[in-house]
């Protein structure tokens, strides 16, 4: 793959080395969210309950995500506003160690996704500015390497202690995550405003939402939606398989480390595979992925299947990222990656957890990742049904 023309000529030192850090804590919080509903859950709250409180934040994120990014955008402010947003989410999460009502518990949540949460797009935006799709993907392993780190933590956790013990410990966990996440962006230049550079008119935010771009977000909301219950209910399944306490931490490292491999291979794979065949692989094996994690009773099965993670995720991602990379102005890059976690990571996200939820109270576990493969399975009839006109149109 050439460097594409949408990214800045160099990226400094200091520059990658922050955002190589930030991502190394930012993306360590995806553990601390697999293990925290079963801490709800220990504190009294129905599957329903912790469906809805996830679901509220993530719409809340979903909202929230737009508004910050087209503000960072048109005023050319994306150093600041992450900052921003990072030392308000710290002061939200705060408060969660000390509170268990369920109206309190949504209260913190959602005042953590419209600050913190909104974070992330950000960071992608400044990292795909500084260094293109390609350099996106060497640094954005940093922080598949924080969530590993945090995953080997939970399972060596797990030998002493039980699956309980250590969700208890989630949300001093966040608040610590958190904190060092905005630390990090004190190692960022004051600010990437570029006087020269022209500010974005109203007419480039109408590219984010030309009808391709909106189906392929569909569809790969529907492949999202697919992956909660694996975020949010694999502690209930090894649980549910007695499993010891030490499993899901190894297996989501087994997924971790399928991840950073993935980006890592990144540059190479796609200078050979355009994107969406690679969406559409990445849907095919994750079906089978969740089938296989929802029958299995044999817990050397569930882990090396988790390898198929790093093309649920890893090679997933950067194919979004790189169809954004091509069809998406840099002037309007942070708008373009809110629209991204908008569709897919908000609203995908969102419908993944109530529904998980739902079906977490009706019945078990194992149930969730069972009907996560058939929600796969409609993403990709869905893809498929389109693809002579989705290629033409990405390509």
């Amino acid at each position: 793959m050439t460097p594409t023309p949408n990214a800045n000529s160099s990226l400094g030192g200091a520059r990658s080395g922050a955002l190589a850090l930030i991502y190394t804590t930012s993306l360590a919080t995806v553990l601390i969210f697999t293990y925290l509903p079963r801490h709800f859950e220990a504190l009294g709250l129905s599957g329903a309950t912790i469906g809805l409180i996830f679901a509220a934040r993530t719409l809340a994120q979903s909202v929230a995500s737009p508004a910050w990014a087209t503000f960072a955008d048109r005023r050319d402010r994306l150093t600041s506003t992450t900052r921003g947003l990072l030392i308000a989410g710290v002061a939200a999460v705060a408060t969660l160690p000390f509170v268990s009502a369920p109206g309190a518990l949504l209260a913190v949540l959602v005042a953590y996704a419209v600050s913190a949460g909104c974070a992330l797009p950000l960071i992608d935006a400044l990292t795909l500015r500084a260094a293109g799709a390609e350099g996106f993907a060497r640094l954005r392993a940093f922080g598949s390497a924080g969530f590993g780190l945090a995953a080997l933590g939970a399972a060596a956790l797990g030998l002493t202690h039980t699956h309980a013990d250590i969700a208890a410990l989630t949300p001093w966990a966040l608040v610590i995550a958190t904190l060092l996440t905005a630390l990090a962006t004190l190692g960022l230049p004051p600010g990437e405003r570029e006087r020269s550079r022209a500010r974005p008119d109203w007419s480039m935010f109408g590219t984010l939402w030309r009808l391709p771009l909106v189906v392929i977000f569909a569809i790969a909301a529907l492949h999202w939606a697919s992956q909660m219950p694996y975020n949010l209910f694999l502690v209930f399944l090894c649980e549910e398989r007695d499993f010891p306490a030490w499993s899901p931490g190894l297996a989501v490292g087994f997924g971790i480390a399928a991840e950073i491999g993935a980006f890592a291979l990144a540059p190479r794979i796609f200078r050979r595979f355009a994107p969406l065949p690679l969406f559409a692989l990445s849907i095919a094996l994750t079906a089978g992925r969740w089938f296989i994690s929802g029958t299995t009773l044999s817990l050397p099965v569930l882990l090396t299947v988790q390898l198929i993670h790093g093309v649920s995720y890893g090679v997933f991602y950067v194919a979004m990222m790189e169809i954004l990379d091509r069809r998406v102005p840099p002037a309007v890059r942070a708008t373009g990656q809110a629209a991204l976690y908008l569709v897919i990571f908000g609203l995908g996200g969102a419908l993944g957890a109530g529904l998980g939820g739902l079906l977490l109270d009706q019945t078990r576990a194992s149930t969730t990742f069972l009907a996560a493969g058939w929600l796969e399975l409609i993403a990709l009839l869905g893809l498929l049904a389109s693809w002579r006109w989705l290629h033409r149109a990405a390509e």
